[in-house]
């Protein structure tokens, strides 16, 4: 008889496949962790290049000074307004 398989009601393969549901929610969950300490350590670099108060002044003689490229301008600007607002 060509019936559906009665493997699904062995209780040892729900016991595993609830553990795998577990074991997969875990690592999206350190993934999800790390990848947030990641994004907070590249802030703090950029915190650090860009904002400590000698490099500041020099990013915003940078800045103020030759840009004559609009898509530099532009990042300058946005990196002096994550300065800003970083502080």
């Amino acid at each position: 008889r060509w019936g559906f398989p009665r493997w699904h009601r062995s209780p040892l393969l729900r016991v595993m496949l609830r553990l795998l549901v577990a074991l997969l929610g875990l690592l999206l969950f350190w993934v999800v962790v790390l990848l947030l300490l990641f994004l907070k350590v590249c802030s703090l670099i950029l915190y650090v290049l860009f904002c400590s108060s000698f490099f500041f002044l020099l990013w915003l003689c940078l800045v103020l000074g030759c840009g004559c490229d609009r898509r530099m301008v532009f990042l300058r600007l946005g990196l002096v307004c994550f300065c800003f607002f970083h502080r």
